[in-house]
């Protein structure tokens, strides 16, 4: 009984497996033919829409009565394309074949929607290039088709005989063997249980690992240990175009090297290394070879073996390197050159040269400078500008430059002169031009002092100076005379009247009037004082003072003395000459004979523009912490053309006639302001007239 329950047990289970089995199978092929009668729907609707624009492109008017309108048959193929292309399976059979005619489909689709919905034949057909394409891709859809349906029967059959040979086979064995069945079939189902687990895992992580190759930026190729090729990726495509190839995969790595180096050559590309090279190095464990394909583009090959014997190859794409470096390479040599070409250009231009950082260190020094200061480059390199040269740079406007940023072009050069010595103890004048450099957010990060040796220009200079200066001293001989006359006028009339008293008290027989007497000579001894004053003054302003070292004066002494010295001159002239000095001016390093001369040439100059009035005035100034003296000459004249005043200062610009000036008295004033370290300025007066406004730095400032 208990083996009869058994068997019916046994035989009802056999039952259950073998509808469980049917269904299962049913369910598989049910799901093919589904698949089949999607593949004819697009078929079809592919074939009626072919057949439609086929019909009103030729120039028939009316549609078969089987045919569909355009635009309705093109909805129709993109709703069977649409219930295909959106639940692909990629477990299903022709899956790959089904992507690529899917991809395809979108493509044309991309091209075909905008011309069948401006389709109006005949004046507006669909492209003949499309209608190929949308024909060539209903006969791939046509043969896939064919080659699903066919598939679809064929699992059927072959499902149907296996099942029934199965029951056969199950029914047997369960009538023979009941009970070791019963036990075996509990154990192969869990067994069955654990395989498809694994299975599903295995086939998720060979999934995985062929989604990750596949999306490597490298090619990545796999030979046994016979060299076939076994596999490869579509980067791989990019680095051997040969792999496109069909069949391809099961040749040698022997036969793609020389198939690939016959394409090359016949593609016009020459060969950096010959196939027999490339197969050493595939069979070696050299350095990884590079490549550069038919495109153009680079790749580097690397390969390792695996544990069982195979080969894998590695081709990484390192075209954008490979440019990258080659420019890297070329703007270097361009660098190279330009830094040379800059570097003689600046060892040849005969100037000395120094580059400092922002905090004045040395970071450059030409020949130039080495030549005059004998210090040589490499050691003025890295130390502060302080310590190898003077340079008198205004710390005002260090300090404005540091202060950036700035927007380019809106910072200007400094120029200023600078006495240092020579090598062989000799002073020289050098004209310094200090350029501030702006870097990035327009900060200034360097400073270039450019020096120009004007010694020779200066002492040619100083001559001219003392020729000016002669010349001035002719056209103020009238205003000596004048001045000495007077007091030697004055001495007489004094002699006179003491005589007279004398006299007089000769013929009386008393006493002179000795208080008389003494005021007429005191009267005299100050005109004698007068005379040698003025006469000093004369002297001086003829004497040269180029051999002299510049020294600490009052410039009030200078204000006054030109203004004594041209007094007869703008008297004459009808014009009304005024001083205001201020007192307690601080004292100023130089010559005043010279700080007379350009005072004289601006007096002169204001006298001879026509005003009726000159005012020359002094006084202190404080700008930026330091101390200065400021003297201004103001005239009441027509002012200066502003077609002249940015080149006032140059050499032989002049405003007067053509005859009566040689267009170097204010070229001379400012080489001498600035050899002080000053500057000199001209603007013109809001209510007429001219400005000319010198500005010296005080002793101890300089």
């Amino acid at each position: 009984m208990a083996t009869a329950a058994g068997l019916v047990a046994l035989a009802c289970g056999a039952a259950a497996l073998a509808d469980v089995a049917m269904s299962l199978g049913a369910t598989e092929v049910e799901h093919s033919r589904n698949r089949a009668a999607e593949i004819r729907t697009l078929n079809q609707s592919n074939r009626v829409l072919m057949r439609s624009i086929f019909t009103l492109s030729t120039g028939r008017r009316q549609l078969a009565e089987s045919d569909l309108p355009v635009a309705q048959a093109w909805e129709k193929v993109q709703a069977a394309r649409t219930a295909i292309c959106d639940h692909l399976d990629p477990r299903a059979s022709k899956f790959a074949e089904l992507r690529a005619v899917c991809a395809a489909s979108v493509a044309l689709h991309e091209r075909l929607a905008p011309q069948i919905a401006a389709f109006d034949p005949p004046r507006r057909l669909i492209d003949p290039n499309t209608m190929h394409d949308a024909a060539t891709l209903h006969a791939r859809v046509n043969d896939l088709t064919g080659a699903i349906a066919q598939e679809a029967e064929t699992l059927v059959g072959n499902m149907a005989d296996e099942y029934r040979e199965a029951l056969l086979v199950l029914t047997v064995i369960t009538g023979g063997f009941a009970a070791a069945c019963l036990v075996l079939i509990l154990l192969v189902g869990r067994a069955s249980i654990l395989h498809y687990e694994q299975s599903q895992k295995a086939g998720e992580a060979r999934d995985l690992l062929e989604e990750t190759i596949e999306a490597l930026p490298a090619g990545v190729t796999l030979y046994d240990r016979n060299e076939r090729l076994l596999m490869f990726n579509s980067a791989a495509v990019a680095a051997m175009p040969l792999l496109k190839r069909p069949g391809v995969l099961g040749i040698t790595y022997e036969e793609l090297a020389r198939e690939t180096a016959r394409l090359d050559v016949g593609g016009g590309e020459p060969l950096l290394d010959t196939p027999e090279e490339w197969i050493r190095r595939f069979r070696s464990k050299g350095e990884p070879p590079m490549r550069q394909s038919v495109d153009g583009r680079w790749f580097e090959w690397s390969k390792k073996m695996s544990p069982h014997g195979r080969t894998v190859g590695l081709w990484v794409d390192i075209t954008g390197i490979m440019r990258d470096f080659e420019e890297r390479i070329q703007l270097t040599q361009r660098l190279d050159a330009e830094m040379a070409r800059l570097r003689s250009i600046v060892e040849s231009s005969g100037a000395m040269i120094v580059l400092v950082d922002r905090e004045l260190t040395v970071i450059m020094a030409n020949s130039g400078y080495t030549a005059v200061t004998g210090v040589a480059a490499a050691d003025a390199v890295g130390r502060p500008l302080k310590e190898i040269v003077d340079c008198p740079l205004d710390p005002g406007v260090l300090e404005r430059w540091l202060s950036g940023p700035f927007e380019p072009g809106r910072v200007e050069p400094v120029r200023f002169a600078n006495q240092i010595h020579d090598r062989q103890g000799r002073q020289r004048l050098i004209s310094v031009t200090a350029t501030p450099v702006l870097g990035e957010g327009g900060l200034v990060n360097s400073i270039v002092f450019l020096g120009v040796d004007d010694t020779e220009r200066r002492d040619a200079e100083r001559a001219l100076f003392d020729a000016v200066r002669l010349a001035t001293v002719g056209e103020m001989a009238a205003t000596v005379v004048h001045e000495i006359i007077q007091p030697l006028q004055v001495i007489d009339i004094a002699r006179a009247s003491a005589e007279q008293v004398l006299s007089d008290a000769m013929g009386e027989g008393v006493a002179p009037d000795s208080a008389f007497l003494q005021s007429k000579l005191a009267r005299i001894a100050s005109q004698v004082e007068r005379a040698g004053r003025i006469a000093g003054e004369l002297r001086a302003f003829v004497r040269g003072t180029a051999a002299e070292e510049a020294t600490p004066f009052d410039p009030a002494t200078a204000v006054h003395a030109a203004v004594e010295l041209t007094r007869y001159a703008t008297r004459q002239a009808g014009v009304t000459v005024s001083v205001s000095v201020a007192e307690g001016l601080p004292p100023v390093i130089g010559h005043v004979g010279r700080v007379e001369q350009v005072l004289v040439n601006l007096i002169v100059n204001a006298r001879d523009a026509g005003g009726s009035a000159v005012e020359v005035s002094a006084r202190p100034l404080l700008r930026d912490g330091h101390a200065f003296v400021q003297i201004a000459v103001e005239d009441t004249g027509p002012g200066i053309p502003s077609a002249i005043l940015p080149q006032l200062f140059e050499a032989f610009v002049t405003t007067k006639p053509r005859g009566t000036g040689t267009g170097l008295g204010l070229r001379i004033c400012r080489r001498i302001v600035e050899e002080m370290n000053g500057t000199i300025t001209a603007t013109n007066l809001a209510e007429g007239g001219a400005r000319f406004e010198i500005v010296l730095p005080a002793a101890g400032e300089t």
